[in-house]
């Protein structure tokens, strides 16, 4: 990984872990912010469900208009930075617009928030894959993922610590960095590959974005049922080692994709959707250890091995959609894969609000929805899929 290359990625996973934190602690804070509007805090659900269906919708969207910019102007690190920069303002404004108590001003600045936010997802991966050129390697989009993964295991004592500060200050910050940082898109993009870059060489077969998206809902449903609402389950009902849920598996993540970056060209050479098969299927194993375990001992690790799973399904879901996208433009189907994940959270969000959440089946939820998105997954690979990332990603 050569040197702007890596500096991509070191930014964009910078992008990714603010936003991730920005967004834990937007969570937070909601219900504090709708009684100050004079709303119910109850009614929090509902804006989170607003906000992954906005995202659902902007992600895919965001994606396009990035793989639009390219064709016309060859370049998109200007207009990113602009919806960062509206994003952050949205952003700051959330505290003093709820406290107006114009519920309706709210709702608009949500969600002009959430829908500027999405600038920051598919638009940075766009913007790593031009800083690859024709090499896009595995290690580059792992390193790229793992300020989500240490963003995850952070959000649970950052939200804690924070339950009780002024929102005006802790959401200024959060907003502040993300601007700072969306800043040097522009920089970085002046180092990225040339127009008429040599591009990644055509795949017999592709794995389609469609495909790799609907795996990305299953799993990632499974996910967030894990993280969330068995975690939430688990510190009601007292159990000893529920403050390790949701920063355990985190950091599995975040493990897993530092050390994927460290070793991908040893990797290399491995079919990239095995290998996120495998890895799906290994994480349904460690889920039900998880489930059934009996001592810490037994807990933590597998909890770390079902992130690393998720870690290392992300980055080949996010690594094929890029050579999907080939030269016509990675942005829509990464987008794709956002929107996905949004998709994902939207279902859990809508379980709780069904009032679905202490289901026995709930349980389980988790681990198979691993599995089955593993096994599919892996009959696709062995039916002749193994040219969906380019050789030498």
């Amino acid at each position: 990984m050569d040197t702007a290359l890596r500096r991509t990625a070191l930014w964009a996973t910078t992008i990714q872990g603010l936003f991730a934190l920005t967004w834990a602690l937007y969570v937070a804070f909601l219900p504090g912010l709708l009684a100050r509007a004079g709303l119910e805090a109850g009614l929090a659900i509902l804006f989170v469900l607003l906000d992954q269906a906005v995202f659902a919708v902007t992600d895919w969207a965001s994606g396009i208009y990035a793989d639009r910019l390219v064709r016309l102007l060859n370049r998109i690190g200007p207009a990113l930075t602009a919806c960062a920069l509206v994003s952050s303002c949205a952003l700051v404004a959330l505290p003093w617009v709820a406290g107006l108590g114009e519920p309706a001003l709210l709702i608009a600045i949500t969600v002009l928030w959430t829908a500027t936010s999405s600038a920051l997802r598919a638009p940075v991966f766009t913007l790593l894959g031009r800083a690859g050129g024709a090499l896009r390697p595995a290690g580059a989009v792992s390193l790229a993922l793992v300020g989500v993964g240490v963003a995850g295991a952070l959000a649970p004592l950052l939200t804690r610590a924070l339950g009780q500060a002024d929102p005006r200050l802790a959401l200024g910050v959060c907003a502040a960095s993300l601007a700072v940082a969306a800043l040097f898109a522009s920089r970085l993009e002046s180092r990225a590959a040339p127009a008429g870059a040599a591009r990644p060489p055509a795949s017999t077969t592709h794995a389609p974005a469609v495909f790799i998206a609907a795996l990305v809902v299953v799993a990632g449903f499974g996910v967030q049922v894990h993280t969330v609402i068995l975690g939430a389950r688990a510190a009601k009902q007292g159990f000893a080692w529920a403050p390790w849920w949701a920063p355990a598996f985190w950091i599995g993540f975040a493990l897993g994709l530092a050390l994927a970056a460290l070793v991908s060209r040893s990797l290399a050479a491995a079919p990239p959707l095995r290998a996120g098969a495998s890895g799906l299927l290994l994480g349904a194993v460690a889920l039900g250890a998880a489930q059934l375990a009996g001592q810490a001992a037994i807990f933590v690790p597998a909890q770390g091995v079902a992130g690393a799973a998720w870690a290392l399904f992300t980055s080949v879901a996010v690594r094929a959609a890029m050579t999907y996208g080939g030269s016509r433009g990675i942005g829509s189907p990464v987008g794709l894969i956002f929107s996905a994940l949004a998709v994902a959270a939207l279902a859990r969000v809508g379980l709780t609000y069904a009032g679905w959440q202490g289901a026995e089946w709930i349980t389980w939820a988790p681990a198979v929805a691993y599995l089955l998105s593993g096994a599919v997954l892996l009959l696709f690979a062995l039916g002749g899929a193994r040219g969906a990332v380019a050789p030498g990603d």
